[in-house]
């Protein structure tokens, strides 16, 4: 796979599925100044196999010419329901406003510069329908450069108990990949105090009376920018450091046999598109974090 384009295009096919006989889905987008990427980003989710859909977009003030981009196609194709802000008010904001206007069953995130895959959200409402207790699902990725060009990938917890280790040292969801049950997101808001975390804070928020999931496949395609985006490092760390670990989230370790499968969670936290080694030798929580959970690992042998 040399491109995500090329990822994206050979799912590109829509299923033949009456929209009447599907859940609705609310798939929200905030966009600022994304020219360069909205118009591949909307049209993925509009070639998706999974056609039942509302497609709310705001467009918070942007600079560029999105909004212009996003006019031509709401124009050709009326599932897309248009907002802009009239001046910026940040992406919490804008999310829980689009939230609020959505009516669907599930609400789906996307994001204005990343791919989905033309099966995720068929794939991900088929797996919600079939497990009514788990009230959030996202995927794991491609990640892609600023070309497209496919680069790495993820490899996220998949299960709700790996999912409740992995949470206490990293964002276990790619916010851009997940859809949650409407009912359940209605209960909770994104935090502006967790502005650059405002989906760490809610993912950790909601996953503490509700089960999550990831998919095994690769759904998305996560643009990662030549830039790191430091803000969003320094918000997840600050984050993290309020969440001393609690000895019920490692209760869960004891259920996890063999010690290969254990293994793989600490292995899943490297990979994983949070974690990266720089980023670990800089974080001085880390560490202690990770020795900590090795500990307990090894003592419920």
């Amino acid at each position: 796979m040399a491109e995500a384009q090329g990822a994206a295009g050979s799912l590109t096919e829509n299923d033949s599925h009456p929209r009447n006989s599907q859940p609705l889905v609310s798939v929200i987008i905030p966009v600022y100044n994304a020219e360069k990427y909205v118009e591949q980003a909307v049209r993925s989710i509009l070639n998706q196999t999974y056609q039942n859909l509302e497609i709310l977009i705001t467009d918070d003030c942007s600079a560029d010419g999105s909004f212009a981009i996003l006019q031509k196609l709401a124009e050709e194709d009326a599932r897309i329901k248009l907002f802009r802000n009239e001046h910026n008010q940040k992406i919490v904001c804008t999310l829980n406003a689009l939230v609020e206007r959505a009516t669907g069953k599930y609400i789906a995130r996307m994001d204005a510069d990343d791919i989905s895959l033309a099966k995720r959200i068929e794939k991900q409402v088929a797996f919600l329908e079939a497990n009514p207790c788990i009230a959030i699902c996202g995927t794991n990725a491609w990640h892609i450069d600023e070309e497209g060009k496919i680069i790495g990938c993820s490899f996220l917890a998949t299960s709700h108990e790996r999912i409740q280790v992995f949470k206490l040292c990293a964002n276990p969801f790619y916010h851009p990949s997940v859809i949650v049950r409407k009912e359940i997101l209605s209960q909770f808001n994104y935090d502006e105090k967790f502005l650059h975390a405002e989906d760490y804070a809610l993912w950790l928020n909601i996953l503490e009376s509700n089960k999550g999931h990831n998919t095994k496949e690769r759904l998305i395609c996560y643009r990662i920018p030549k830039k790191s985006d430091s803000q969003k490092c320094m918000a997840q760390s600050d984050l993290l450091k309020t969440l001393a670990p609690r000895r019920n989230d490692l209760k869960v370790i004891s259920k996890i046999r063999p010690l290969s499968a254990r293994g793989n969670i600490i292995c899943s936290l490297i990979l994983s598109h949070n974690i990266r080694i720089h980023n670990i030798l800089r974080i001085k929580f880390f560490l202690p974090l990770i020795f900590y959970l090795l500990k307990n690992f090894f003592a419920t042998l």
